[in-house]
């Protein structure tokens, strides 16, 4: 009994001395101590450009996973379950979500992966953006990532 007591004892210490040298050691280096947390990191989905598909304004993002875990989400294909929001002068206003569950499945990410996909636009002339939940690793909470406003065509 005392001899595990000791040897957890003697592995507590090792952890807490080896947590507080790498804090040091990132210190030092000039490291930011989340670079390497897992959970610091947020995917991040960029609007990249317009395109025009059937007579109609579609915009292009791409999602990419910077995160140091695979990403699950609920989406369509590589095209996630989407929250739509329209810039105005409060703020962001929300617009609706892709509700149908028709061909909703779980997808995956895994670290530096990134996929591209397009929403239509109804009105390019105003600002908007997209959300997505994300679910890290197999024990994450989920949480909403927004991507950058749309470019206004004039």
């Amino acid at each position: 009994m005392i001899v595990i007591r000791k040897r957890r004892a003697s592995f507590v210490i090792t952890f807490v001395l080896g947590v507080m040298a790498t804090m040091q050691a990132q210190a030092l280096l000039g490291i930011a101590p989340t670079e390497y947390n897992p959970f610091a990191r947020r995917p991040s989905i960029t609007f990249m450009n317009y395109k025009t598909r059937e007579d109609s304004t579609h915009a292009v993002f791409r999602l990419k996973n910077r995160s140091l875990l695979p990403l699950s989400y609920s989406g369509y294909g590589e095209t996630p379950q989407l929250r739509y929001q329209s810039k105005t002068a409060a703020g962001w206003d929300e617009r609706g979500w892709d509700w149908c569950g028709t061909g909703l499945g779980k997808q995956y990410l895994m670290p530096g992966e990134s996929v591209t996909f397009d929403v239509y636009v109804d009105d390019p002339k105003t600002p908007m953006r997209v959300g997505a939940y994300f679910s890290p690793g197999a024990i994450g909470r989920e949480f909403i990532q927004w991507s950058s406003p749309t470019d206004v065509i004039p």
